[in-house]
């Protein structure tokens, strides 16, 4: 395998935006259908609107271009309740976020993970940890631009999920209901997780 990553528009600016949502439309993820809709129908918009930029990670191939995986990153501020976490996490959270006495929680400066997946071809292929290393990648470039320390994605409440990201290095630190919002088109409980990155 031959992997690049391209953001979305720099995709478009190589090849045109015709061309880069017909490849865009290959993608493929029976596991999760929300990534596989929002990769063809709303990776583009999004990205012209500043809500999330999207990145494809490209397997080229001597006569083609395929997709193996995506991800999508937007700036986010995660609220985190400090009630059950112990005093350690709470003073290493505080050194990077700001507190709200009256309601005991965190607000923390976060790139969020809104969109995360690889395609159903290169599911044997590639390793969820090899694209989550391309991911991470991606964030220390944009906390160089603007800072931030921590990673924060929402998932949904899978064991099989929950045990990958926190082997990743991601924490839980609480759940919310979702209707069709940035990260998923059903109503559904969302587990949400943070990491620290570290800086290189």
């Amino acid at each position: 395998m031959a992997l690049s990553v391209y953001r979305v528009s720099e995709l478009i600016d190589i090849v045109g935006e015709e061309r880069a949502s017909a490849l865009l439309d290959t993608f493929c993820c029976s596991r999760n259908s929300d990534i596989k809709q929002f990769v063809r129908n709303k990776a583009i918009d999004f990205e012209k609107q500043g809500i999330a930029i999207s990145y494809i990670v490209i397997d080229e191939l001597e006569d083609s271009a395929v997709i193996a995986g995506f991800y999508s990153l937007a700036l986010k501020v995660a609220r985190i309740e400090m009630t059950c976490l112990s005093n350690s996490v709470k003073k290493r959270l505080l050194k990077f976020g700001q507190s709200f006495f009256e309601s005991g929680d965190c607000f923390l400066p976060s790139v969020l993970i809104a969109q995360f997946g690889k395609s159903d071809i290169y599911s044997g292929l590639m390793r969820g940890s090899d694209l989550m290393d391309l991911a991470v990648s991606s964030v220390r470039e944009i906390q160089t631009l603007v800072g931030g320390r921590f990673l924060f994605l929402e998932c949904q409440d899978s064991p099989k999920l929950l045990a990958f990201y926190q082997k990743q290095g991601f924490a839980t630190f609480g759940v919310r209901r979702s209707n069709a919002d940035l990260e998923v088109s059903t109503d559904s409980t969302l587990v949400q997780l943070y990491r620290f990155v570290r800086p290189v």
